[in-house]
């Protein structure tokens, strides 16, 4: 909290800014309203003009995604799987047959993609979601 404090009054003096939006996890709304509380207390006219857009977190079948602990997802990793997901199910279901290979692919990735952005938008932004690229 104090770090926060600091940075806020250090960002508002240098960059004479007229508002600020941070962008984070709902675990941080209690946070966000306790700063921008507190500068509020200590008589900065400008605390009114921090926002906090939160968002939901995503969840693994396997818990948490931590930074920390290695349980993130990259997103290159997450599409080239969308995009193998599509490919196993399509040749499991003799979809594409006929298709030349580079159509085929082509179609792979357009399927891949469309199922991730389906899913990411089906979901509220302010709640947790679980991914779980299997059962897409």
């Amino acid at each position: 909290m104090t770090q926060d404090l600091g940075t806020a009054c250090q960002r508002f003096d240098e960059y004479h800014i007229d508002e600020m939006i941070y962008v984070v996890g709902n675990e941080q709304n209690y946070h966000f309203q306790v700063l921008s509380l507190i500068l509020q207390k200590l008589g900065y006219a400008w605390a009114s003009h921090l926002k906090h857009l939160s968002y939901g977190m995503v969840e693994l079948p396997s818990g948490k995604m931590k930074s920390r602990e290695g349980t993130v997802v990259d997103a290159d990793d997450l599409v080239d799987e969308m995009i193998d997901t599509a490919r196993e199910m399509s040749l499991e279901l003799g979809k594409l047959e006929g298709y030349t290979p580079e159509e085929a692919e082509n179609i792979y990735r357009i399927i891949g993609m469309g199922a991730l952005k389906y899913f990411i938008l089906k979901v509220d932004p302010k709640k947790n979601m679980l991914f779980d690229p299997r059962n897409l």
